[in-house]
């Protein structure tokens, strides 16, 4: 009889039985499931698609797609399908195949709808496929519909988001744009900072630089990167593509330093892992070898670009993107054969890169034959490159070229380039008639220039012409130079002042974009938007006509579409000249001829304009009868003299000899004035760019003799002298209106010194409170608003600006030659005592001063600006001006304000009186250099600093105020006449008596 085992016993048996047998039953349970799997996809579908993501990973997007189809044809289960066939769109948007997209969704979409149901992310990016694809708005509504009924608001910002990416994908970033923003927004009030707004962020910058807004790209980039950088994000490739792109945004704006050091940053974020993405790293490197490049580190250049050779010897096909800028590199270098092999391997295999603009590399080549002399060769590639960009030219008739396609900032680069081709092969044969086809093609590039500067087209675009826009019109003054006595005079000289205004003009439109990009301050933003929507359409439409050859109805159809839309954006420019005329003038201004000019000026007026390039002056004439054109060449003792003058002016003249002077100012006034001065002139408007943007030309001495600074012959003596930012600012302010003088001025004066800034720096100015007292005397009380010392602070300049007509402001001014937006105004602080408060040059743009008639401002530094060539000294009173302000008073360096408040008062007493502004000016400086005491004081430091810039017409005193001010002078002066009679009599009465 056996006994039954005990409980500890069974209980140890169990035990010691399930650690046999748990091996062998998860054995065949991992056999089996892993042969249930083998079964059910009959091809390893797991094996495939992990050797698909290492091709994807390494940039082998054809290989990765063959092993995704081959996987997707054997899986069943719905979450691998989706995310297999999202991974094969992602090869295809890559190697840029975007028409494949929907024939792909197509055929593995439909055959599985139990995959897709309404709620799922990827029916959204299906519907937005077949909504850009067929451009059938029914598949819009759908999405729509779908994310408005979507409550959950996490889940509503991934739909965005992917709905956004696709177009993205689509290269529709203008449709991107708004689902990206509508994410940002509700992720801003529903949930805490975390790495989802950081790619939205991401995704926003990545899609603004796109559009060509690569200054509001960087605000969102650096934004991603600093949640990145303080979140838990452990993609390492995300944060490279991200420091990558802030690179690129400052690659577009020529910031090659900042550009580096977050090229560096990606390049070392992702160099030791192992799961890095091949082609962004091999990216990452020519980027970082082009910054080297354009900041002529050749060295460093080099040694990045041979990395990038061993790089891509495992490369099934190498990215064109290696080969384009690798050959540019040996083209700045001057391996022109190497170079111009590098850029052939792009066309021997321009099946790989379908979607590659041929037309840049035709133009690289043509480059290198150029600079070889090999002009025929040259020529034959640049005409080509142009007529791939546009089959429809005709290159025997450029000034007919159609400019309104998407390659029209391509065709001006291969433009210029046919041109210099054309000129080098003149100076070989001097034959006219190819002096005609040269003149022929720069005014086909002048209506190209204004077309893209004037026309819906991404700013990125006239942001890169306007900053090389200053090279482009040195070749054309330097042809204007060797075409003079052999073309007509009157089309070169409207040639020469097309081109030294399109230089102007270039630099208004970058200075206007970056502080509308940066600060929001000068157009709403749904304004903003509106332009930008408008462009963007446009440019998509001429994207899609240039694709299609034939005259069908889908061509006819999209021409009629563009043509709506283009009275659409002139409409919109209408409006932003009614509402915001300063920004249409620095974004939209039009251009103007010689002859316009002419007609507006009067018999005795005279516009000399300066153009100055690296090795020669160009100096235009215009006067009522006629135009001349002189050059000068630059030379170092020519360089020397100007700035020696000018330092000589800026500084307190301890020890100044006046022959010294004299002999230097009389040879600028020789040269620079003399050749072209009309006889007949009276009045006279320079203006001037680069470092003669800094020379008083009023203190120029007109004749050789002995003098001393009291007696000198200025320039000043024989004329009115004012000065322009360029002429069409000049011309288009011609409204002449009456008006009852109110005055707003301010006085940095006090007793204190302020505390929290450097003494010797920042000096009360006790002389301005006088100035603007004696000032506010010639106008009635009522009509003026003295504010001193505490009282003089920048809330109280804010909000009393808009009452009044006229602002004088005697207060320092600060120059920024490192960032011109950054130039300032100091008040009085409002709050703190003894502190200050400034008010910036970007804020000044911003203002609406269209009802201020005369701005002076009697600060030391207030035109003092970072030299911007092409537009002269950009700084506050350039600010003044552009926000409206009608005439502009401003210093040149810092000044004496003892000197100042003399001027000033003379100045204004002729103001009173309706007198030009320029005219009022010369006689107070005329009038105080005749009646100072010692000679030196009559040395230009003390009165050439104030220059006067806008409408040389007079400000008209409304007649009430007029008579008024007659009557109380005439009281004035009967009342005085009966004292000094009075007093006479006493006098003799007194004497009769003794």
């Amino acid at each position: 009889m056996s006994h039954p085992l005990s409980i500890r016993k069974r209980l140890a048996v169990l035990i010691r039985y399930l650690c046999y047998t748990f091996p062998i039953i998860y054995f065949l349970v991992a056999s089996l499931t892993t042969q249930g799997q083998t079964i059910q996809s009959g091809n390893e579908p797991f094996t495939l698609i992990q050797q698909a993501d290492q091709a994807f990973d390494q940039g082998l997007y054809t290989t990765a797609i063959y092993d995704y189809k081959k996987a997707l044809n054997n899986i069943t289960h719905c979450e691998k399908y989706t995310h297999t066939l999202s991974q094969i769109i992602s090869c295809i948007s890559n190697l840029e195949m975007h028409g494949d997209i929907v024939d792909t969704i197509e055929a593995y979409m439909l055959p599985r709808p139990d995959c897709f149901t309404n709620d799922s992310i990827f029916i959204l990016n299906v519907h937005k496929k077949l909504y850009t694809s067929t451009e059938k708005d029914i598949h819009l509504n759908v999405i729509d519909s779908l994310i408005k009924t979507t409550q959950d608001s996490l889940l509503k910002i991934e739909k965005l988001r992917s709905m956004a990416m696709l177009y993205v994908n689509l290269e529709k970033d203008y449709l991107a744009r708004p689902y990206i923003e509508k994410a940002i927004k509700i992720h801003e009030s529903s949930f805490d900072t975390d790495t989802i707004l950081g790619e939205l962020y991401f995704d926003m910058g990545s899609a603004l630089r796109n559009l060509g807004y690569p200054v509001r790209a960087q605000g969102y980039l650096k934004n991603a990167e600093n949640i990145y950088r303080t979140s838990n994000l452990r993609d390492t490739n995300a944060i490279a593509r991200l420091l990558n792109n802030y690179g690129n945004t400052c690659f577009d704006l020529e910031e090659y330093d900042d550009a580096k050091k977050e090229y560096l940053k990606a390049i070392q974020l992702t160099k030791n892992i192992k799961k890095r993405n091949a082609k962004n790293f091999l990216l990452f490197n020519l980027n970082l070898g082009s910054c080297y490049l354009y900041s002529n580190k050749l060295d460093s250049a080099k040694l990045l670009f041979e990395y990038c050779s061993e790089l891509i010897k495992n490369y099934a096909v190498v990215p064109y993107e290696y080969y384009e800028q690798y050959g540019d590199f040996l083209q700045r270098t001057g391996k022109l054969h190497a170079a111009r092999n590098t850029f052939l391997k792009i066309l021997e295999k321009s099946y790989y890169y379908s979607d590659y603009p041929i037309y840049t590399i035709q133009h690289h080549i043509a480059k290198t034959y150029l600079t070889d002399d090999n002009l025929d060769q040259s020529l034959i590639y640049a005409n080509n490159a142009i007529l791939t960009a546009d089959h429809t030219i005709d290159l025997n008739n450029p000034e007919t070229i159609n400019w309104n396609t998407t390659q029209s900032h391509y065709i001006l680069e291969i433009l210029r380039t046919r041109i210099n081709i054309l000129r080098r092969q003149y100076s070989h044969s001097l034959d006219r008639q190819l002096l005609d086809k040269i003149y022929q093609n720069y005014r086909a590039l002048f209506q190209g220039l204004e077309t893209i500067r004037t026309g819906p087209y991404a700013d990125q675009t006239k942001l890169l012409l306007a900053k090389h826009l200053k090279a482009y019109m040195t070749d054309a003054l330097a042809f204007c130079r060797s075409a003079q006595n052999i073309l007509p005079d009157k089309e070169l000289h409207d040639f020469a002042f097309q081109a030294m205004e399109k230089s102007r003009n270039a630099e208004l439109f970058e200075k206007t974009y970056q502080i509308q990009a940066a600060t929001d301050q000068l157009l709403p933003d749904s304004l903003w938007e509106k332009e930008v929507l408008l462009k963007s359409e446009i440019m998509d439409i001429r994207y899609k006509l240039n694709q299609i050859k034939d005259e069908d109805s889908i061509s006819i159809t999209l021409q009629n579409k563009l043509l709506l839309l283009q009275r659409s954006y002139a409409q919109y420019k209408l409006e932003i000249n009614e509402k915001f005329p300063s920004f249409y003038q620095g974004m939209y201004s039009s251009e103007l001829k010689v002859s316009q000019i002419q007609n507006d000026i009067n018999p005795t007026e005279q516009i000399l304009e300066y153009f100055w390039a690296d090795s020669f002056v160009a100096i235009l004439s215009i006067t009522k009868s006629q135009t001349k054109l002189h050059f000068i060449d630059i030379t170092e003792n020519l360089k020397n003299k100007i700035q020696w003058t000018i330092n000589q002016c800026t500084l307190p003249p301890y020890k100044s000899s006046y022959e010294e002077y004299a002999s230097s100012a009389f040879l600028l006034y020789e040269q620079l004035v003399s050749p072209v001065l009309d006889h007949t002139t009276e009045s006279l408007t320079i203006s001037a760019e680069d470092i003669l943007s800094y020379l008083p030309f009023e203190a120029l001495i007109t004749e050789a003799k002995t003098a001393n600074f009291r007696t000198a012959p200025y320039l000043i003596n024989d004329l009115e002298i004012s000065y322009a930012y360029n002429i069409i600012l000049k011309d288009q302010q011609k409204e002449q209106t009456e008006i009852t003088p109110k005055l707003l001025a301010l006085a940095f004066s006090s007793s204190s010194q302020p505390h929290n800034i450097p003494s010797r720096r920042y000096q009360e100015l006790p002389r301005t409170a006088h100035e603007i007292r004696s000032v506010s005397r010639l106008f009635p009380k009522r009509n003026t608003k003295l504010l001193i010392d505490q009282k003089a602070n920048k809330n109280a300049f804010l909000s009393h600006l808009k009452d009044y007509n006229m602002i004088h402001l005697a207060v320092h001014g600060i120059a920024d030659t490192t960032n011109t937006l950054s130039s300032r105004l100091l008040f009085k602080h409002l709050f703190i005592d003894d502190s200050l408060d400034y008010l910036n040059a970007y804020e000044i743009y911003g203002l609406r001063m269209d009802q201020i008639e005369l701005a002076v401002l009697s600060a030391c530094q207030s035109g003092i600006g970072k030299e911007v060539t092409g537009e002269g000294i950009f700084s506050v009173a350039r600010a003044f001006t552009y926000a409206g302000a009608k005439r502009t008073l401003m210093s040149l360096w810092s000044v004496d304000d003892i000197s100042t408040a003399e001027i000033m008062s003379n100045f204004y007493s002729e103001i009173v009186h309706a007198s030009n502004v320029s005219a009022a000016l010369r006689k107070g400086k005329v009038d105080y250099i005749a009646n100072t005491m010692d000679r030196n004081e009559a040395h230009p430091y003390y009165w050439a600093s104030m220059i006067f810039t806008g409408s040389a017409h007079p400000i008209l005193i409304a007649p009430d105020y007029r008579s008024k001010f007659v009557f109380f002078t005439c009281i004035a002066a009967i009342f005085l006449a009966t004292l000094i009679l009075v007093w006479i009599r006493k006098s003799a009465n007194r004497s009769e008596s003794l």
